[in-house]
């Protein structure tokens, strides 16, 4: 397991920018840090909620959470979510 390893499950699963110097993601895909990005992911998207939901109620705290989520993976499971919908109608 390498720095590049995680940078390349970083840059796979959200869209921060963390590809190489020379652009490309790394020579391995790194998914023994999966687990790993999404613990930050969703750590991230929790401190937001608990911070709107202080300031501004819950239902407002929920919005956030998953427009964070939705803003930080590039809607990749809303994605997956709506073709799942899609699928049962």
């Amino acid at each position: 397991m390498s720095i590049r390893s995680l940078r390349s499950a970083v840059a796979f699963l959200t869209v921060i920018p963390a590809a190489d110097r020379d652009g490309s993601p790394g020579e391995r895909l790194g998914r023994a840090y999966f687990p790993a990005v999404g613990v930050l992911v969703g750590l991230t998207a929790g401190i937001a909620s608990i911070a709107m939901t202080s300031v501004a109620g819950g239902l407002v705290g929920a919005v956030t959470a998953v427009a964070v989520l939705a803003a930080l993976t590039g809607g990749l499971h809303l994605d997956g979510l709506a073709d799942a919908a899609d699928g049962l109608f």
